[in-house]
């Protein structure tokens, strides 16, 4: 028995829950979530994708925050992954689900009332296969829905983790689909064979036109093979042989900047590990969403943070760094084609995580803020407009600060500094003096607050990002952070002055690490973009215009993305987006998703964009250092041993019902 809880409306340091214990009970081993109207009700609902118990629970809506008890419906054995969509054209959602164990794909079609019918999956139907169930790679890990052949009709598509391909299967209109366009014989040897491989392990999949030529793509993350996928649509459901886009070592930080003078886009990453060395990763963009070959550039003692800015005014981008490993920033002066001249250091406080480049005093020169996680402070160095800066100046934040950024936040034309601290769960916000000096932090949570009004800058818990937008346009600077404690973020609302009303909460994927904003889908509203370092995906949260977002759509980056960045890479006035992705050693580039309100399933992402926060500043956050732990056994002996140990799976050879899809409530006795 396994249960949800629900928090609403956090604000303050422990997450307050706005019902007050509320739990919600779903299926055994729930290992994917999707919120929609299922039900024609204008609110919405919940459908979880139960792995242990191969069904998926549907929770309806009440419209306050509650839901009734959970309903449940067959699937096929072992179900990891949930999309909801419309499949047969009759405007009510339908579900599909990825199933591991059975190797194939449900698909319940929605009668309107929050409930759900089987139909004969394939039409021809094919021999020795349950009529319920689509037949697909080995062990589907992921799934999309999305219309690849340009027929109007949603289709298909799975990551599948043993066979290491994507199935595609495309959608007659009607509910039903046909066959695998690309079903992979064992070890083929011929890419014609089988376009549809991957990377090794393929875990998430995601669709989306990447090259613009308004034809779908596949994209994959590929977990063993430590890279991201692309396989490129023909436009009738097939694909063409994938490309992989790799990075360096550990990029933790990354930014985005014209570092060569071609008026075109490049990447910067800090990586904080390295075979010779850690150091800076240099992309130079193409104009097109490509990148040349990527080459490094030194940094010392573990870079894990890095901005750009012109700090010599010659007109060429320059490069500063936050080094963890010896409590300094180096500066890296560009040359203006790309490449960089060798670090020049300077010492600010202890244990630096987050870098910002900015004019904090009003001099033209640009200065550097950093957020020192180990001294609980933020070191300021005024920046003398010929590579050197004046000593540091320290000012007091919060516990363990992580990120900080840089705006106007009270309208006086000065440049104020903002910190996610995330031991005491909280931002301090420092005022600027115009000068390079600031003013104590205007508030500072005091131990065990509990209060809201006593400090109205509670986060959620452990805060290692923020960003500044107007999110609900009143013209007033707003903050948001990921939250890496509770998985969500916290919306700040600004008051003009510098201060700011409670936290809302909003969901997103695995331990948040990065947050940016930006009008993500072209609707001139704010949106949020969240790197989730455990999801392996980013979660874009479609802002409403009134502070308040939607919830999170899923978008897969590669495995452990740490930073997020923003910008148009492709000059086609759509915003594009760049993850550094630790664990992958790689730096995913994802281009222009513009409909990021369409339902995508939780655990089955897409990459996507948010721009660079506001004004100069590029500001990305520091990594922790510590990987996710990959699992070494096989994935179905692996699964499959886990339920024998617990107890929670069926006995060999029992076979799961698919006679009828009947809702069967289940009885609170039974789930404790």
């Amino acid at each position: 028995m396994v249960c949800l809880p629900v928090l609403l409306a956090a604000s303050d340091a422990a997450a307050v829950l706005l019902y007050p214990g509320q739990r919600l009970f779903v299926g055994a081993g729930p290992a994917s979530l999707a919120a929609t109207d299922l039900n024609g009700d204008m609110v919405l609902d919940l459908v979880t994708a139960n792995s242990n118990s191969d069904d998926v629970s549907v929770l309806l809506g009440n419209g306050d925050g509650t839901f009734q008890p959970e309903t449940a419906f067959a699937t096929g054995a072992g179900p990891g992954s949930v999309a909801v969509v419309d499949v047969d054209g009759d405007t009510f959602p339908d579900v599909v689900t990825a199933n591991q164990f059975s190797d194939g794909v449900s698909v319940l079609l929605g009668n309107g009332d929050g409930t759900f019918q089987s139909i004969d999956c394939f039409v021809p139907p094919l021999p020795d296969l349950p009529e319920s169930e689509c037949s697909v790679g080995a062990y589907p890990i992921s799934v999309s829905v999305v219309d690849v052949d340009g027929d109007t009709f949603p289709d298909i598509v799975t990551a599948n983790f043993s066979s290491d391909d994507v199935s595609v299967l495309l959608g007659n209109g009607d509910g039903t689909f046909q066959a695998p366009v690309c079903s992979t014989p064992p070890e083929p040897t011929d890419p014609e064979e089988c376009p549809f491989g991957t990377g090794m392990l393929p875990s998430s999949v995601a669709v989306l036109d990447v090259d613009g030529d308004d034809v779908p793509d596949i994209l994959t993350a590929n977990q063993l093979s430590d890279d991201v996928g692309l396989l490129p649509g023909v436009g009738d459901g097939t694909f063409r042989v994938p490309l992989a886009f790799d990075g360096r070592a550990r990029p933790v930080s990354v930014v985005v900047e014209d570092l060569n003078n071609d008026m075109i886009l490049d990447v910067a990453t800090a990586n904080s590990e390295g075979l010779g060395g850690a150091g800076v990763s240099i992309l130079l963009g193409n104009g097109d969403g490509t990148f040349q070959d990527e080459f490094s550039t030194q940094a010392r003692q573990r870079p894990v943070s890095v901005a750009a800015g012109l700090i010599n005014g010659d007109a060429n981008q320059d490069l500063v760094t936050a080094n963890f490993g010896n409590d300094e920033v180096n500066l890296l002066r560009g040359r203006g084609n790309g490449r960089f001249r060798l670090p020049i250091s300077f010492a600010v406080g202890d244990g630096p995580v987050s870098v910002a480049v900015a004019d904090l005093d009003g001099d033209t020169n640009q200065d550097v803020v950093t957020a020192n996680q180990l001294g609980s402070d933020v070191s300021v160095l005024l920046g003398n407009g010929d590579n050197t800066f004046q000593s540091p100046l320290a000012f007091d934040v919060g516990l363990s600060p992580q990120s900080v950024a840089v705006a106007d936040l009270d309208g006086d034309t000065f440049l104020d500094l903002v910190t996610a601290n995330q031991s005491s769960n909280d931002l301090s916000v420092l005022l600027g003096n115009g000068d390079g000096t600031f003013q104590a932090p205007v508030c500072s949570t005091p131990p065990e607050a509990t209060d809201p009004a006593e400090c109205p800058f509670a986060t959620g818990d452990t805060p290692v990002s923020v960003t500044v937008a107007d999110f609900d346009g009143d013209t007033f600077l707003d903050l948001a952070t990921a939250n890496r404690g509770s998985d969500d973020v916290s919306v700040l609302l600004g008051n003009g002055d510098g201060t700011f009303q409670a936290a809302m909460s909003f969901a997103v994927g695995l331990l948040p690490r990065s947050v940016a904003a930006g009008d993500v889908d072209g609707d001139t509203a704010n949106d949020l973009v969240v790197a989730n370092f455990r999801g392996d995906d980013v979660s874009v949260l479609v802002g409403n215009g009134d502070g308040t977002f939607r919830d999170a759509n899923f978008y897969s980056v590669g495995p452990g993305p740490q930073a997020v960045a923003v910008a148009d890479l492709d000059d086609d006035g759509a915003l594009d987006v760049v993850t550094a992705n630790a664990d992958a050693n790689q730096v995913a580039d994802l281009l222009n998703l513009r409909d990021a309100s369409a339902p995508v399933p939780s655990g089955a992402p897409v990459p996507l964009l948010s721009p660079l926060g506001l004004a100069l500043l590029a500001l990305l956050l520091a990594a922790t250092g510590a990987g996710v732990a990959r699992r070494t056994r096989g994935p179905r002996a692996a699964r499959q041993l886990d339920a024998r140990r617990s107890g929670s799976h069926r006995a060999a050879g029992a076979q799961p019902g698919r006679a009828s899809l009947q809702p069967r409530p289940r009885s609170a006795e039974k789930l404790r």
